[in-house]
């Protein structure tokens, strides 16, 4: 069952004596995380300035929007189509600003993780959730677990740093089951076996053949994993499941202003309830940094199969 871990007045190492508190603290926090338990800070954990946060609350054309998000390497952002030129430079600045914080917010943390893991996108989620209209499958008040099919393929776990920067209003979550709860409940459902079999249709079974044989040659096409696939087909069909989205148990926590929180959710099944203006900071957690790996979705699905089914068989075929 998943737990709030409420951490207040964090001081972070200053001398030798100190640096060992805070790995033997880094190991506990990321232990509480891999059993699918929700790290809550209630006080401002990074700063964002007064003028930043009236400057994303002040961007009414985006309301309808789910996420833009951030590419810190590169410093590109996705889905900004409505923005001016000022507004974007603005934005791009406040979201870097954002990102190098959250990673050197979290790296001092978390530090077990911090040597191995993978920065990877940040966002910004100005969109009131109970007005976004878009398709069941992109929407994010119903309970799923993440996925990328294209950006984890190795069985990574993704981590998520929030803070919900509304000045004024609660950030609603729900949460569900776990993912080995969630595997033993539709393991031999009928229903989600035939949802996996439609999903794989003949235009992408030639897809995935022209790839595959593209890559043989040495043309860069990325192929899915057996795993990458499996866990997108699993957070698609939950969000398409009325039955388990109506009757399936759920916790709400509420997120304060200015509060932030870390959790993986690969491993928990998710939802936002309500809530509008966040930011948000994710980190792909490779399997050599995770403590326990055989609380991963990976390590439970190839206990499941007695199969290996991460990026390892394609770079075999492609040998």
């Amino acid at each position: 069952m998943t737990k709030l871990i409420k951490i207040e007045n964090i001081t972070f190492a200053s001398s030798p004596s100190s640096a060992s508190k805070a790995l033997e603290r880094g190991k506990e926090l990321c232990q509480s995380l891999e059993s699918s338990n929700i790290l809550f800070f209630p006080n401002k954990s990074i700063e964002i300035s007064k003028e930043d946060i009236e400057f994303l609350t002040s961007l009414k054309d985006l309301n309808a929007s789910k996420h833009i998000f951030f590419k810190p390497q590169t410093s590109e952002l996705i889905n900004k189509d409505k923005l001016s030129i000022q507004e974007l430079e603005r934005l791009k600045d406040i979201l870097r600003k954002f990102s190098k914080a959250a990673v050197e917010f979290v790296g001092k943390l978390l530090i077990p993780y911090s040597k191995n893991w993978h920065i990877d996108l940040a966002s910004f989620r100005p969109g009131n959730i109970e007005k976004i209209k878009t398709n069941t499958y992109e929407r994010e008040d119903l309970l799923h677990t993440d996925a990328y099919p294209l950006r984890n393929k190795s069985g990574d776990r993704v981590l998520k740093f929030f803070i919900n920067i509304n000045p004024e209003e609660d950030r609603e979550w729900i949460t569900g089951d776990l993912f080995c709860d969630l595997i033993s409940k539709f393991q031999h459902d009928e229903e989600f076996s035939c949802f996996c079999k439609k999903e794989e249709t003949l235009t992408g079974k030639l897809t995935k053949i022209m790839k595959t044989t593209a890559n043989k040659i040495g043309l860069p096409f990325s192929l899915p994993s057996t795993y990458s696939e499996f866990m997108h087909k699993l957070h698609k069909f939950l969000k398409g499941n009325k039955e388990y989205q109506e009757t399936s148990h759920k916790n709400l926590w509420k997120f304060p202003p200015n509060s932030s929180w870390l959790v993986f959710t690969d491993s928990l099944a998710h939802a936002v309830k309500s809530g509008q203006y966040a930011l948000e900071q994710t980190f792909l957690i490779p399997r050599r940094a995770i403590l326990n790996p055989e609380k991963s979705p990976l390590c439970i699905l190839q206990r499941m199969t007695g199969e290996n089914i991460s990026e390892k068989e394609y770079q075999e075929i492609n040998s």
